[in-house]
């Protein structure tokens, strides 16, 4: 199946905390971090300002903990988070843009004075440049409060990774990974929302509530967020009226494509008809896109056939120690394909009867360069007796 691609771009001039993404020609959307609302921000002059992306684990005890990146002479805030504003021990991704080159301060505090490590909890923060280069990495050992310099850009050299407790690991150090969601609504767009969660649903890294695209009706909506790399997630779609959004009122779907825009089909992680009921999961993986076809060997049966070496899974669905199933409540299930000469238009995914639940998949350009093969897929799923 042919595709359309798009192009994404971001708006620099945001100034509130967030991440603008603007289409043109389609509606923009604000990407605020999960479970946030506005931030209390001290407005400065127009300016355009360098992404920044603040991680931070909360502790056992998140409304002890407060933070606020300013000036390095503290007379402009450029993002603040008081004390009592987190409500949840979860990973928190905060955005702001402040003028690159310009020296600056983040500040955390902590009520409790035992910082968010290691007691009840090990916590710790990281700052990343807008290229995704670490510039801070330190864990939670403080007692009421801790400050920390930095100049806004790229860095030239990563800075040590500080510990002031010998017995006491710091948390570890992980690059984040681009991901655009390409969603295409119908005209009940008000009754759509998703978000992105980590894999056994204790954090949510990402949320876009329903009533979010209230007035982009039959829009198709893009939005980039950054993910800690190589980490699998669930993007959890919703529709308030339980209809998903395909095909009565629309031809909805969902893509997720690794990177910063949707205009390389190529980089497509997963695609989705949203046809479902109220729920939708899709897991990937933030990282880059597969190159071309599985790892191959030949067939036993077939030389001209492939076949992955690694059945298809995910880590929250079976157990799998270097390839093989090691879990009981698994199957294993082959795929067999014979391919034309337009492989790249090959696409399938496995779901659960409702629709509400993807297993594995390959999405379209996948097979780009396995032309009137034989493909052999081993895929685990669940047995549900």
């Amino acid at each position: 199946e042919d595709q359309v691609a798009f192009c994404s771009t971001f708006d620099n001039g945001n100034q509130n905390g967030v991440a603008s993404l603007l289409i043109p020609g389609k509606a923009s959307h604000t990407l605020a971090p999960a479970g946030t609302n506005s931030p209390t921000v001290s407005h400065a002059p127009t300016w355009d300002g360098y992404p920044l992306t603040l991680l931070i684990q909360l502790d056992d005890f998140p409304r002890e903990t407060g933070f606020s990146i300013t000036s390095a002479d503290k007379k402009i805030i450029y993002l603040e988070r008081r004390q009592g504003y987190y409500e949840k021990s979860q990973l928190v991704v905060e955005k702001v843009q402040i003028p690159e080159g310009v020296k600056a301060l983040l500040t955390f505090t902590d009520e409790g004075g035992d910082g968010i490590c290691c007691e009840n909890g090990h916590g710790y923060f990281q700052l990343y440049s807008d290229q995704g280069s670490l510039i801070l990495d330190e864990s939670g050992i403080f007692s009421n409060g801790v400050n920390r310099t930095f100049v806004v850009g790229e860095p030239q050299t990563l800075p040590p990774t500080v510990s002031s407790s010998p017995t006491v690991s710091v948390a570890p150090s992980f690059n984040v990974f681009p991901i655009t969601i390409a969603v295409q609504l119908d005209q009940w767009s008000d009754e759509t929302g998703f978000s992105i969660q980590s894999i056994d649903g204790s954090n949510t890294f990402y949320d876009w509530p329903t009533g979010s695209f209230s007035d982009q009706s039959s829009d198709l909506i893009f939005e980039t967020v950054l993910l800690p790399r190589d980490t699998e997630v669930i993007l959890r779609v919703t529709d308030e009226g339980g209809d998903g959004f395909c095909c009565l009122y629309g031809e909805g779907y969902v893509k997720i494509y690794a990177g910063e825009s949707a205009e390389d089909e190529s980089a497509l992680l997963a695609f989705k008809s949203a046809e479902f009921e109220s729920d939708l999961s899709i897991i990937f993986q933030a990282g880059p896109a597969p190159s071309v076809s599985p790892a191959t060997t030949s067939s036993p049966t077939d030389s001209a056939a492939k076949t992955s070496s690694n059945g298809l899974t995910s880590s929250g669905w079976c157990d799998t120690r270097n390839g093989k199933l090691v879990d009981d409540t698994c199957v294993e299930v082959t795929l067999v394909m014979e391919l034309d000469k337009f492989s790249a238009e090959t696409s399938w995914f496995i779901d659960t009867n409702d629709g509400g639940t993807n297993f594995a998949s390959r999405p379209d350009g996948y097979y780009a360069e396995m032309q009137s093969q034989k493909i052999i897929e081993t895929v685990y799923l669940p047995d549900d007796g």
